[in-house]
């Protein structure tokens, strides 16, 4: 036999080993969390409005969620759009890419953010009710929390709020979307 016919024949054998063990309890464990975000999987569109100054901004928006390695990773990816003054096309005002996990042994979620600004961050998540939560330190705007869970409609709804003292919540950000056919 020649060299890379041995080769590949031992690597799928090694392969197949490999594909027939039964899933770790870590691996198990973070499967079963991470089913509990699979209402995300789709793309969504819809509509909310983001505080700015003393006014709410209405924006337009689509999040599209994704499952990969097995459903171990969710990637979500949104885009919100708002109309300005003098522009005849809607301007992209938030751009920003996730990815969930879960960490089996801290037992809780992780949300890794990317934004198009280049900022992002690490996160911990969990859930609160029927309702994911994550929570950051924000610079300008102190403790920040979002929630996301399905209204009654079977809609994704989402909110943002802020918190000098962390015992008083103040709205920030709202959105409602449906999950495209």
């Amino acid at each position: 036999m020649k060299a890379p016919f041995c080769f590949a024949l031992l690597s799928f054998f090694a392969l197949s080993v490999h594909a027939q063990r039964p899933p770790s309890p870590a691996r198990v464990a973070q499967q079963a969390a991470m089913q509990k975000l699979a209402f995300l999987i789709g793309e969504w569109e819809g509509s909310g409005w983001y505080a700015y100054g003393d006014r709410r901004m209405p924006f337009n928006g689509t999040e599209t969620v994704e499952a990969r390695l097995d459903t171990l990773l969710l990637l979500v990816e949104g885009r919100h759009y708002a109309a300005v003054p003098g522009q005849p096309e809607p301007m992209l005002v938030h751009h920003a890419f996730g990815v969930f996990s879960y960490d089996p042994a801290a037992e809780h979620y992780i949300f890794r953010t990317h934004l198009a600004e280049g900022t992002g961050g690490t996160f911990e998540a969990h859930w609160e009710g029927d309702a994911l939560v994550w929570t950051m330190q924000h610079a300008q705007m102190g403790r920040v929390r979002y929630t996301i869970g399905l209204d009654a409609q079977g809609r994704w709804h989402e909110t943002g709020e802020r918190s000098e003292d962390g015992a008083v919540w103040t709205p920030f950000f709202e959105m409602t979307l449906a999950r495209r056919p």
